[in-house]
């Protein structure tokens, strides 16, 4: 099975203003620590925003800098995978209406791919077209009209990244999955959950299984080679207790027991709801500052995975996120493998573990 880690662009690189934890000038350094550590992969990714200031244009100094650190990657013996969209979109692209505009997603998101499989392809194991989709569509909730475009044209978007990089390396998605209940007894709060739900596990999992878009309250639609256009089925986790998250000081095995219940949960709705391919967990993102607890939380996270493949899934691999602490900036955020200063976590020795106890 393998065991990764992630490097996503907003904590390795920085974004919004806020600088990135030193990735940058240290990749080939780092990469080796994580590799030490036991990773078998690590998932990169390539910053849209930075890669192409300009329409069809490349910024050469960051083209040599992804290559060179995947190249350093590879030579520490890590699998390398990269994430096509991996937060912001580059300002040129937004300004003309991104993903809710058909003319500006259909012309500039395929070139995108074309251009990234060019540059990389022959150095990668793996492909994240996108990450989070639906999340990112929700930043267009306040305009019904461009949600459902971003909504259809991600989906779209998806099936022009499986028609440009299959064939090659494999192609895995990254929906980011939770059980999604109401806010509070209310019938606004139902509606909203279920609104949620749909999305988020109806949409892209049906769109797979079915080759077809179905947003709640429109016709359906067909879509051409949309039908099981992927390798690996890859679901993100964030930690998400529940009504056990207040226990989680407390008493914490309870809380990690039902946190483990609720991760199996979702791995089988999703290896139910989906197309028949292999399930990796594509992040695992555990948001909680105390490392002793991450550990129970990894450790219940593994039992529920070993649990699952009893039911005939086959769980690929697993990502954790982020591999590296986000920028001091951020001291609400201690929750990677290696801190700031590079010290390994007792909690990573526990997700290089998961390798020899998940078949």
């Amino acid at each position: 099975m393998r065991i990764g880690g992630d490097l996503p662009v907003a904590s390795t690189l920085g974004r919004g203003g806020r600088p990135g934890n030193g990735f940058e000038t240290s990749a080939p350094e780092d990469l080796a620590v994580l590799a030490e550590l036991g990773l078998t992969d690590v998932r990169i990714g390539l910053d849209w925003f930075r890669m192409q200031p300009q329409p069809g244009g490349l910024d050469d100094d960051w083209r040599e800098w992804y290559q060179a650190t995947i190249d350093a990657a590879r030579g520490a013996g890590l699998s390398v995978w990269l994430t096509l969209w991996d937060g912001a979109v580059p300002p040129w692209f937004e300004d003309e209406g991104g993903f809710s505009d058909d003319s500006t997603s259909g012309r500039w998101w395929p070139r995108w791919v074309e251009l990234a499989a060019d540059l990389f392809g022959d150095r990668v194991d793996g492909w994240f077209p996108m990450e989070d989709p639906v999340s990112h569509a929700a930043s267009f909730a306040d305009d019904a009209l461009r949600h459902r475009r971003a909504l259809t044209n991600t989906v779209v978007g998806w099936r022009d990244a499986w028609r440009i990089l299959r064939g090659g390396p494999p192609v895995a998605s990254s929906l980011g999955l939770r059980i999604v209940p109401p806010a509070d007894g209310t019938l606004p709060a139902r509606d909203a959950a279920r609104r949620e739900d749909e999305l988020r596990w109806r949409l892209w999992l049906g769109a797979w299984r079915d080759g077809e878009i179905a947003l709640p309250g429109l016709p359906v639609r067909e879509v051409q080679d949309l039908a099981g256009s992927l390798d690996l089925l890859g679901v993100g986790l964030v930690r998400d207790l529940g009504g056990a998250e207040s226990r989680l000081g407390s008493e914490p095995d309870a809380a990690a027991t039902e946190w483990g219940e609720r991760v199996g949960t979702m791995v089988r709705r999703a290896a139910d709801e989906g197309p028949e391919r292999p399930v990796l967990v594509s992040s695992l993102a555990l948001r909680w500052p105390d490392d002793d607890d991450r550990r129970l939380l990894i450790e219940a996270f593994g039992r529920a995975l070993v649990d699952v493949t009893t039911d005939g899934i086959v769980i690929e691999g697993a990502w954790y996120s982020p591999a590296i602490d986000p920028t001091t900036d951020r001291p609400d955020r201690q929750d990677g493998l290696l801190d700031r200063d590079r010290n390994v976590r007792p909690s990573a020795m526990a997700w290089t573990g998961l390798r020899a106890a998940i078949p």
